[in-house]
């Protein structure tokens, strides 16, 4: 099964405004796809926003509050009533002053003491609507985790990284995930305690992508585990890994993130690395379906950030531009039109941009006022 949802992040200061393109859903019935950034007054309350499932919106405001609207998913970190659609923001009930929060089946969040905290529909194994025990959702702190800096979950399973620099795991287990050296006997059956990941210490970034997982150490290498059909662990080979591996081709790496199938990494030079599926070029190159080691993308200059949409590429350069490339059927690479780019294009009427984030299938910019 695959969920078709991720995640922005928008960070709300004076003197920027905030753009998006792509897939755009809001409440029951209502779409849009914008195939050039359109500039979003909605988001202008808060430090902090993500896209989930179903259209489900989730805000967080510079008090810790946070607020959600959209269709309201089963994964709802508050009350909610069956497939209820909001048209205004609502206040999440409940939960402590909030620093940082993810969107994916579930919403997880993270509090000003490290505490992570998750709706009671997870713990009850509930990923559908119409079952009689997850009628009843309210917030539940994650039991036995260290104190918490940082989250990552876009898909069915849940990466926290440890201020001991240690990463855990929790969640769906199919194709060795949660890098414990297990994998589920039955399929979308969720392991709901967190456990440590196998021999990975000193991380200061993860990510997740559909059934595989990565994360980065403070020297610079990158580790990969989990499901690589499509090559999307980097390690050279097309086997799952039920426990993480040293992608060995990389070094010097900032920053990482993973898509469905695929990954984009930084590097500290300034050179952008790809790797996995390459069916909508996403990879930013012709001529491949796959690859199971990182390859550099050419032509696009020096760049200072990247962000995996769910099937396209996105990367900042040092002069403002936005570079996008991948599966574009809903505009998500806003270069004004609805056709996949297998090579780098630039978004359409952007400049002066100093954040790229990737959601499912869209991107959100932030820039600099005029």
């Amino acid at each position: 099964m695959i969920f078709l949802f991720f995640f922005g992040l928008i960070l709300n200061l004076n003197n920027f405004e905030y753009y998006y393109w792509g897939l755009y859903i809001f409440g029951e019935h209502k779409s849009y796809a914008y195939v050039a950034p359109v500039k979003q007054e909605i988001f202008s309350d808060f430090i902090d926003v993500e896209w989930g499932r179903d259209g489900h919106w989730v805000g967080l405001k510079a008090d810790g509050t946070l607020w959600e609207w959209g269709n309201i998913s089963i994964g709802t970190l508050g009350k909610y009533s069956i497939k209820e659609s909001l048209n205004k923001p609502r206040k999440i009930e409940g939960i402590p002053k909030i620093i940082s929060f993810c969107i994916g089946l579930f919403i997880i969040a993270l509090d000003e003491n490290g505490k992570v905290w998750i709706g009671s529909n997870y713990l009850k194994k509930c990923f559908s609507f119409g079952v009689e025990r997850c009628l009843d959702n309210y917030p539940e702190k994650i039991k036995n985790l260290p104190k918490i800096k940082k989250l990552a979950h876009k898909f069915s399973h849940f990466l926290a990284l440890g201020e001991d620099g240690f990463v855990y795991a929790w969640g769906t287990n199919d194709s060795g995930e949660l890098g414990n050296g297990k994998h589920s006997i039955l399929p979308m059956d969720p392991q709901l305690e967190p456990s440590k990941v196998l021999n990975l210490s000193n991380v200061i970034e993860i990510s997740t992508g559909h059934h595989f997982s990565i994360a980065l150490r403070k020297d610079g290498k990158v580790f990969s585990w989990g499901s690589n059909n499509r090559g999307q662990l980097g390690n050279g080979t097309y086997n799952d890994r039920g426990e993480p591996k040293m992608i060995e081709d990389l070094h010097n790496i900032i920053s990482i993130s993973a898509g469905s199938e695929h990954c984009i990494a930084l590097s500290k030079d300034g050179k952008v690395y790809v790797w996995g599926s390459n069916r909508f070029g996403q990879l930013g190159c012709k001529g491949i379906d796959k690859t199971n080691k990182p390859i550099e993308v050419k032509g696009i200059g020096k760049i200072i950030s990247v962000s995996a949409g769910f099937s396209s590429s996105y990367a900042l350069d040092k002069k403002g531009f936005i570079w996008a490339f991948g599966k574009n059927e809903y505009g998500e690479l806003g270069n004004g039109s609805k056709m996949n780019a297998f090579s780098p294009v630039n978004v359409a009427n952007l400049k002066n941009v100093i954040q790229i984030k990737a959601l499912s299938q869209g991107a959100i910019a932030k820039v600099k006022s005029k």
